[in-house]
């Protein structure tokens, strides 16, 4: 196997991957992207037809311009939205629409522009520029309605607004609308149906795996609670990249609700001759509003557990695992596995040398000869052989999966128990390569003689545990997210298959003994008590709906 054929797998699969997600829950804005990877799939089959050992070189190229650089830029745009440097993450949206102008992508930069714009003195301009936008029933046009809301204090408004909305379930389940919702709601003084409101939107939102909007939304809960210890914590912890001035008001706002009125007031004064729009306007309507006065002992019992709960431990959340957002942590294991598979790399004998002689070099260094007729004198080839690999490709492919799955697996059930699935994965693939050898030779499972390297059967078992990982999740929850990472999960392992079919010298046995193993230890290991108590916390924080008048 050479970089074409990886790259004509890599380029078809993801593709495939992209037709089946639009087909399983497409929405119009999705029928571009849609054509991107038709087209895509349809040139890589005219190109395979023409040329089998040039297709993915070529188009390797369209694949990268047209696929990856519009679906990873988007990413960083947090990054900068979480400082409010509206400038930069106008920029990025400019250069994504350039490579994808499809789907509605011309929309975000002018959101961004326009958010720009309050921020300097062509705020009449941003101004319409939002109403415009906000005229859109998608969320960024919920998100533009939101930032006029926010930017004039309209906070009345905004309350009627989400609960007047046909669609309020929906639009709740929007971390900009729910944010928004619960800060006008701190704003006004209902804390007792802020607090209500939190703990059903949390119990909404945790399921698909977002973290960011959750430390957003328990910033207001606590801040117009004025729990200044938590706030701190989550300032100085998952929220750090929040730009200062911002950290600041959410303090100073936090000591009005604290009983430190006085010293709040002096911190608005100065924040109300900042520079930035936004922040000076929030600041003038802390000073011209103050707040009522709250009674913290007169929340309802389940109240005041969500709120004690909030105050101890603000950075815990209730979150399902899933792996487009996993847990937070360094899966320290994964990348020590990494790192010891590129150190044994640097040592194995060059791929350059005579067949015979480099297949000697592998074995000397702990390749296992199948069959294995000394088991006393070779079983530790069962440990060592995960670590050596024929050739970069092999190696970069292994990475690959490590790396991908590890930091979801690691980080969901721990390391050690991480560590021991892996290898006991290893151990599986390699027994089951041992085991079909010794069928007849006329059997369509025999495994014929040869030397097998390579980590893929502990990286199989790691797809078997997060199939069994996720299957449970999407079990106790039935959540969307949860289920379409399952399918997803499942197209690989089906992809799996069939390259293991075409490709010569890839031992099928070896993939599918690690896959089983895995699954079966996934079946059986238990998550993390953190993940173990995920059900009963969030069915804790439920709380009924409040209705619509009492909004």
């Amino acid at each position: 196997m050479d970089a074409n054929d990886l790259l004509i797998w890599m380029i078809g699969f993801t593709c495939f991957v992209g037709l089946v997600q639009i087909l399983q829950g497409g929405t119009p804005r999705d029928w571009g992207w849609f054509g991107v990877f038709s087209s895509i799939l349809l040139g890589l089959g005219i190109l395979y037809s023409f040329s089998p050992e040039q297709a993915g070189y070529w188009m390797a190229g369209f694949w990268l311009v047209l696929v990856l650089v519009p679906k990873i830029l988007p990413r960083f745009q947090p990054i900068f939205t979480a400082r409010q440097n509206y400038r930069a993450a106008y920029y990025l949206a400019t250069i994504s629409y350039l490579f994808h102008p499809f789907d509605n992508w011309s929309k975000p930069p002018q959101f961004f522009k326009a958010l720009a714009n309050l921020q300097s003195p062509q705020k009449e301009k941003a101004e319409a520029e939002l109403a415009r936008l906000a005229e859109w029933d998608h969320p960024l046009g919920w998100s533009a309605q939101m930032t006029l809301f926010r930017y004039e204090n309209q906070w009345e408004d905004l309350v009627k607004w989400v609960s007047d909305h046909p669609r309020r379930e929906l639009i709740l389940l929007d971390p900009t609308v729910a944010t928004n919702f619960l800060r006008s709601l701190g704003e006004l003084g209902k804390q007792e149906t802020m607090l209500d409101c939190y703990g059903r939107i949390e119990a909404q939102l945790a399921p698909l795996g977002r973290r960011e909007p959750l430390e957003i939304m328990r910033l207001m809960v606590l801040s117009f609670c004025g729990k200044e210890q938590a706030v701190d914590t989550l300032l100085s912890g998952p929220l750090k990249l929040i730009e200062e001035p911002t950290k600041t008001f959410w303090r100073a706002t936090t000591q009005s609700l604290a009983g430190q009125a006085a010293a709040a007031r002096q911190t608005f004064v100065k924040l109300a001759n900042s520079a930035n729009g936004t922040l000076q306007r929030s600041a003038q309507w802390r000073l011209d509003h103050s707040f009522l006065p709250w009674q913290p002992e007169l929340m309802r019992e389940e109240q005041q557990h969500l709120l004690k709960m909030l105050s101890s431990d603000p950075v815990d959340l209730p979150m399902y695992p899933s792996m487009q957002y996993p847990p937070a942590g360094i899966p320290a294991i994964t990348f020590l596995l990494a790192a010891a598979q590129i150190i044994v790399f640097l040592f194995e004998p060059s791929s350059e040398l005579p067949n015979q002689e480099y297949l000697q070099g592998l074995y000397e260094m702990g390749a296992l000869h199948v069959p294995l007729d000394d088991w006393k004198a070779d079983g530790w080839r069962l440990f060592t052989v995960g670590f050596l690999h024929s050739g970069w490709m092999h190696l970069l492919l292994n990475l690959g999966g490590l790396l991908l799955l590890g930091r979801y697996v690691e980080q969901v059930i721990g390391h050690w128990r991480f560590l021991i699935i892996y290898i006991i994965s290893g151990l599986g693939a390699s027994l089951t390569v041992l085991g079909l050898n010794q069928l007849p030779p006329d059997s369509a499972w025999y495994q014929p003689e040869h030397l097998l390297v390579g980590a893929s059967g502990s990286v199989m078992g790691l797809v078997g545990v997060t199939t069994a990982l996720l299957w449970t999740f999407w079990w106790r929850q039935r959540s969307r997210l949860s289920q379409q990472e399952l399918f997803l999960l499942l197209g690989l392992i089906f992809a799996q298959m069939v390259f293991d079919y075409f490709t010569p010298n890839v031992s099928s046995a070896a993939h599918m003994g690690g896959f089983l193993t895995g699954l079966v230890l996934g079946l059986l290991v238990l998550p993390r008590p953190h993940h173990q108590a995920v059900q009963e916390r969030i069915e804790t924080e439920k709380t009924p709906e409040v209705a619509k008048e009492n909004v």
